[in-house]
């Protein structure tokens, strides 16, 4: 089984790397990063123009008919230089919302041609928890010792000797 990439792939990992490596060089990423927002709109729109946010999406729908390794070309791409930009949400959700029913859903995969804004993803400021997972208070805290939290607690039960054959 030959494993390596086409050249179509290794064309699309080079227009990856090269758009990555061009717009965010790490004095970007830091930039954009200490912003309340932090995600790269400028970065975004280059990869809404040079057709990689729909790299996985069918051609009817605007996309360039591509499949999920492709996706995770440009997601390692991304990877390389830690570009602040939702790449695999919102190549996961575009994966969902092409295969969804309704026409409706459908339609808004169309903006990913041209994408003047990022997609809605929640902005929690630092050092905050999530208002997306749920809090407990009931749960006691885990029991700690002056190295941090202890080991959990043994069991009393007694073994149960298994009788197998010999």
């Amino acid at each position: 089984m030959d494993l390596t990439f086409d050249e179509s792939q290794d064309a699309l990992r080079e227009l990856a790397a090269e758009l990555f490596a061009k717009r965010s060089p790490v004095a970007r990423v830091t930039a954009v990063e200490a912003t309340e927002e932090r995600v790269d709109r400028d970065l975004w729109a280059d990869l809404g123009g040079a057709g990689l946010l729909g790299v996985a999406l069918p051609e009817e729908l605007g996309g360039a008919g591509l499949g999920l390794v492709e996706a995770a070309i440009v997601c390692v791409e991304q990877g390389r230089v830690v570009a602040p930009v939702p790449l695999l949400w919102t190549i996961a959700a575009a994966r969902v919302l092409a295969h969804a029913t309704p026409p409706r859903p459908r339609a808004r995969l169309r903006a990913l041609r041209r994408p003047t804004r990022t997609p809605a993803s929640p902005s929690v400021p630092r050092n905050r928890p999530s208002p997306a997972v749920p809090r407990n208070r009931n749960i006691p805290p885990a029991p700690r010792n002056r190295h941090g939290p202890t080991a959990p607690q043994k069991h009393n039960a007694t073994p149960v000797p298994l009788n197998l054959p010999s």
